[in-house]
């Protein structure tokens, strides 16, 4: 153990893998990979001048997600929007507060860009979950009491804001240790082979069980300084909210973490080269991540 941890400082290889790849694949999955819909652009033809109106339009230019630009006529916004610079565009008719006082049903035209049909259809429910909050705020504001018998108010406790962040790191965070877990013990055996220095190994008293142990445990605590680092980031950094025991986390980390040095170990075993063994490696990863 003590050779391994040596050669863990002089070799910069083993620093690399255990601490910048986590590192830039958890800013890789935090800002390259999102599921949110964030500053789109959109269209407000405001055909009415009407107080609601007026306040309907507030809401949409105080909301984080879209960036609003503003027509009195549909005629100047329509070409922007099927020349693809806006996503939607939104119709106040001129009798808006008209039929929102009548049954509160067609009040609005919305038409979205179908180009992405999948991003077109989030983008429908941010437009009319704006909408419902602002009707909702109306009625508080007129003194409209609901007079539906159940009234059903969905929470999420643990992602309140819905970020997808929050749903994709804590899995990001499973791939990164079983991957720099794999690559950390794959090379090792591999690398006393090809150094000659395996012989030497074999020279001596350890039993198999010292040889292995020797080699898993160092890099076993590598990983998991790696693994608290890059979750400390994800919950400090990122804000992802964490609701659980710490103690479970970290012993079911370290689980998964001995099946990726395990793996490795098993790889570099029976390979006995550096550059055989990461092919090995990389490819049952990618095995393991698609049958998932």
């Amino acid at each position: 153990m003590k050779k391994e941890i040596y050669q863990i400082f002089r070799d910069p290889s083993s620093i690399l893998i255990a601490f910048i790849l986590p590192l830039l694949l958890l800013f890789l999955f935090a800002f390259g990979i999102s599921l949110d819909l964030k500053n789109i652009n959109i269209g407000i033809v405001l055909e009415s001048q009407s107080p609601a109106s007026i306040r309907l339009v507030d809401s949409f230019q105080k909301s984080k997600y879209f960036n609003i630009k503003i027509a009195k006529s549909r005629n100047k916004l329509e070409p922007l929007l099927i020349g693809g610079r806006l996503n939607a565009l939104i119709v106040i008719p001129y009798d808006f507060e008209k039929r929102l006082l009548t049954n509160g049903k067609h009040a609005l035209q919305i038409i979205v860009s179908g180009t992405d049909a999948n991003s077109g259809a989030l983008l429908l429910n941010y437009i009319e979950s704006t909408f419902v909050k602002w009707e909702k705020m109306e009625g508080i504001n007129r003194g409209i009491k609901q007079t539906n018998l159940i009234n059903i108010e969905p929470r999420v406790w643990f992602n309140e804001e819905i970020e997808s962040r929050a749903t994709l790191l804590p899995g990001s965070i499973a791939i990164i240790i079983i991957l720099i877990g794999t690559m950390l013990t794959s090379l090792i055996i591999a690398r006393e082979w090809e150094r000659g220095t395996m012989e030497a190994l074999l020279a001596t008293s350890l039993t198999k069980t010292d040889l292995l142990l020797g080699k898993f445990i160092p890099y076993f605590i590598l990983g998991m300084i790696a693994t608290i680092m890059i979750s400390a980031i994800s919950i400090i950094g990122f804000g992802v909210p964490f609701k659980g025991s710490l103690w479970v986390l970290l012993i079911l980390s370290s689980a998964y973490l001995s099946f990726a040095l395990g793996l490795g170990l098993f790889i570099s075993t029976i390979s006995r080269n550096q550059f055989i063994s990461s092919l090995v490696a990389l490819t049952l990863l990618y095995y393991l991540g698609s049958s998932k």
